[in-house]
């Protein structure tokens, strides 16, 4: 009812109203209105109306502290254990990511990154100097602790603003990091070497054995820098883990509904910003297209800014902290806004994490769909 609704199929619509339940109305009445489709919208409110529904048309507001910041299970979103729990039972990755045919979940995994982050010794910069300086990097560089965003764009109406990159040795890095925020925010955001060059895992612990997951076709990424940065609300096409050696990252995570358009999913053009000088950027048009970073502003309507996303759902979002030591398993086409944040009483040390993205065997059902339906309830603005 509700992707009838939302497509402006009046007919379907009208045949699925006389059967559907009196809980499904408000949802349906959400995805028309804030599609343009009039008449559907009314034709969902009388039948609402009829069945003693009122105030259809006020969208939902976060509760206060929204979202939570979660420190143990949230069911059915997120699942806390700790890496015992993964080694004792080969079946626990597959049915947190939905492979028995469960809905997926998040997990946060206590004391899988432990041993690498003893290894780097709570990353400080004289430590990391001397494992890593002569190994090669990608370094992004920002005018600010967004390092990309959706903006405003003269022809086509919106853009993805993406971060400038350049590569350098991580010696070099750390020197540019020393004047973190004066002129430019910087960030390691690509390892050009394998991460077992770095000493890393090559692939997620313990999980990938018992997934089969071949580590030729796990994707790797290394992640390095002071606070603050902000990875901005998007979502991977893969199932993923990222492993913190260092300091604290804070997800605020956005399971999907079953519609899939709860955050506003968008195709945009990708303008990069080239970096000409210290702290000086000018825009640089290209053919790339995103279709990863939706319309929602999830920062902002945590502060109340709701009006726009009449289709999110409070109770589908979270936050939680992945401390030093742990690990996040999070599930595809989840989206997640991720903050790097300082170290308590040592700024002067990095956060530093790693991430691997694969593709789980015996994809989930709501894995499915959700490849299925994220081009076509995207709103195209290429």
């Amino acid at each position: 009812l509700a992707l009838s609704a939302a497509a402006g199929h009046d007919n379907v619509v009208d045949a699925l109203l006389a059967v559907s339940p009196a809980d499904a109305l408000p949802l349906a009445h959400d995805a028309a209105r804030s599609r343009g489709h009039a008449r559907v919208a009314e034709a969902i409110a009388a039948v609402a109306e009829a069945a003693g529904l009122t105030g259809l048309t006020q969208p939902a507001a976060p509760p206060r502290g929204w979202p939570p910041l979660l420190d143990a299970t949230h069911d059915p979103l997120l699942l806390v254990v700790d890496a015992a729990d993964l080694e004792r039972d080969p079946t626990l990755a597959r049915r947190i990511l939905g492979g028995d045919g469960a809905p997926p979940r998040a997990a946060l995994v206590r004391g899988l990154a432990r041993p690498w982050a003893d290894q780097l010794g709570g990353a400080s910069v004289d430590a990391l100097r001397a494992a890593w300086g002569d190994r090669t990097v990608s370094v992004t560089f920002s005018p600010d602790e967004l390092y990309q965003r959706g903006v405003a764009h003269p022809t086509h109406g919106r853009a993805l603003l993406a971060a400038h990159e350049e590569t350098r040795t991580f010696g070099a890095f750390l020197d540019l990091a020393a004047t973190h925020g004066d002129a430019d925010y910087v960030s390691v955001s690509q390892c050009e070497q394998a991460l077992a060059d770095f000493g890393l895992p090559a692939a997620p612990p313990i999980i990938a054995e018992q997934l089969g997951l071949d580590p030729t076709a796990t994707r790797s990424n290394l992640w390095a820098t002071p606070a603050p940065k902000v990875s901005v609300l998007h979502h991977d096409t893969d199932d993923s883990m990222l492993l913190q050696f260092s300091g604290t990252k804070r997800f605020t995570v956005v399971a999907p509904c079953a519609h899939g358009m709860g955050v506003a999913p968008c195709a945009q053009r990708v303008e990069r910003r080239r970096r000409v000088a210290p702290g000086v950027y000018e825009a640089e048009a290209s053919d790339d297209v995103s279709v990863n970073f939706p319309l929602l502003n999830i920062s902002a309507y945590a502060k109340g800014d709701v009006d726009g996303f009449p289709l999110l759902r409070p109770e589908r979002a979270f936050a939680v902290d992945v401390r030093e030591g742990d690990a996040l398993l999070l599930p595809a086409y989840w989206h997640h806004q991720v903050e790097s944040l300082q170290h308590g009483r040592d700024p002067g040390k990095l956060n530093v994490a790693a991430n691997y993205w694969f593709e789980a065997p015996g994809k989930s059902l709501d894995r499915r769909l959700l490849s299925v339906l994220a081009g076509p309830l995207a709103i195209d603005f290429t």
